[in-house]
């Protein structure tokens, strides 16, 4: 599946880039010397914290691909069969019939990918902003442990309850870590809501003209002849492209399979760009020189 190739770019692009050396070689180990009687120092190294993050994302691809490919398979027959073989249910009476069922596991399925998703990258924040507050520690000689306790405990606490607008300021005032999907993430974040409620966008999740539009990344197949001079031969290839989807106030959410995939290609665009942001700040602060 040509996402999946995506995807692994993505991650290669994080993990195998010529300076990846930065957070993994011994001049470059980013390392808290704070020690408890004869503690070992911790090494934080940012391609480990990349791998980590992008498995998480692509276990989501995964059971998205595998949920909604088994659903393709699955007719009314096979529905109610399977449903009778179980020989009982909680309550007969309530039981959805296929198309509802459907409708209502699709829709199951993309609450909890993106709450799952939209959590993985909230991590990720917290983990960039340690990252970052840590290389600054070093930096600065690691000799202030009142500091390095400041920065692992107050200031972790007060970022992880923060708002995610609020988390993407402190990044880019104090990080000068971009903020290129800023508005991607805070209308996922505006979709997990509405999700949590029932699927249904009320006037509180509206993000502009009285609707809530998501703004996602996409991959298009794309095809065009391998000959001008003969049409029936043709070569496909992918293209990325930008995807705005709308609802309106009282439409019920849905997503289709491309749409549902582009939620995690967009979330992985912006780990990529969140964590090359912290390498490039720890370059800043002398990391990997």
């Amino acid at each position: 599946m040509r996402v999946h190739g995506l995807v692994r770019a993505v991650f290669k692009l994080l993990i195998h880039q010529p300076n990846e050396r930065t957070y993994d070689k011994k001049a470059a180990t980013l390392e808290s010397t704070e020690k408890s009687g004869e503690g070992t120092p911790v090494t934080i190294k940012l391609s480990e914290v990349a791998t980590s993050y992008m498995n998480a994302l692509q276990r989501l691809f995964d059971y998205t691909c595998m949920t909604l490919g088994s659903m393709r398979l699955v007719n009314e027959n096979d529905y109610d069969e399977f449903s009778k073989s179980m020989g009982i249910m909680p309550a007969s009476k309530a039981r959805l019939g296929y198309d509802d069922a459907r409708e209502e596991t699709e829709l199951w399925l993309l609450k909890h990918m993106v709450s799952e998703g939209l959590g993985a990258c909230l991590l990720a924040m917290s983990d960039a902003r340690t990252i970052c507050a840590l290389s600054e520690w070093k930096a600065g000689g690691e000799q202030n442990q009142e500091e390095l306790k400041r920065v692992l405990g107050p200031e972790k606490q007060d970022f992880d309850l923060s708002g995610v607008e609020e988390k993407f300021k402190t990044l880019k005032d104090k990080y000068k870590i971009d903020a290129s999907f800023k508005d991607h993430i805070e209308r996922i974040g505006k979709l997990r809501g509405v999700l949590m409620r029932g699927g249904k966008v009320t006037e509180q999740d509206v993000t502009e003209d009285g609707a809530l539009v998501l703004k996602l990344k996409m991959v298009q197949l794309q095809t065009a002849p391998l000959d001008a001079t003969d049409l029936s031969s043709m070569k496909v290839s992918t293209q990325l492209t930008d995807l705005e989807k709308s609802f309106k106030v009282d439409q019920r959410v849905r997503l289709n399979k491309n749409e549902q995939v582009a939620v995690i290609i967009t979330l992985a665009f912006f780990l990529t760009n969140l964590l090359e942001g912290v390498q490039q700040f720890g370059k800043t602060q002398g990391m990997g020189k």
